[in-house]
């Protein structure tokens, strides 16, 4: 049931990029290469920026590191998603799911590249559930619009999702 888990998704998470306790260094390293692929992207240069999230994605490797990580592989997948590389989004954002089932950006991302490889019943059930997760947290915000929208041309393109209601929900305020 989307509604029962999405009610469990409002538990605090941790700052990201906050020092305490681990290498102060690395991560000055890393948030500066994300900074540089942040504007390759803010430019419209995907593939170059795709580089630099996966350099900052390699440093970070290890748990006590997975919320910046997290970070640079779900930007890493807004840059596939822009050279519709729909593999990479995929790939990209199961990781981040793996260890955050109810990371909404990731579940707007991988969904929207199952739409763009056809598995439309993938696509429907990651909005779905992104849609429950932004209900139980006071509204739809434009993340979960991208989410009702692509739901919408999932089931004008799958006949077999038809019988599937969106839910409708009021914009946040």
């Amino acid at each position: 049931d989307y509604e029962a888990v999405a009610k469990t998704a409002l538990a605090a998470r941790p700052e990201a990029w906050d020092v305490a306790g681990r290498d102060a260094g690395l991560l000055g390293k890393a948030r500066s290469v994300k900074e540089d692929a942040d504007t390759q992207f803010k430019a419209g240069l995907h593939e170059i920026a795709a580089e630099g999230y996966s350099k900052v994605a390699q440093m970070l490797e290890g748990e006590s590191y997975m919320g910046e990580r997290a970070l640079c592989l779900l930007n890493r997948a807004a840059c596939f998603l822009q050279t519709r590389d729909f593999k990479n989004v995929i790939s990209d954002c199961s990781e981040v799911l793996g260890a955050d089932k109810e990371n909404v950006k990731a579940l707007v991302r991988r969904g929207m590249a199952y739409e763009g490889v056809e598995r439309f019943w993938k696509a429907a059930d990651d909005m779905r559930f992104a849609m429950a997760l932004e209900f139980a947290s006071g509204g739809l915000s434009p993340l979960g619009g991208k989410a009702r929208d692509c739901l919408e041309r999932c089931k004008r393109k799958s006949p077999d999702l038809r019988g599937i209601p969106i839910p409708v929900l009021a914009p946040r305020k």
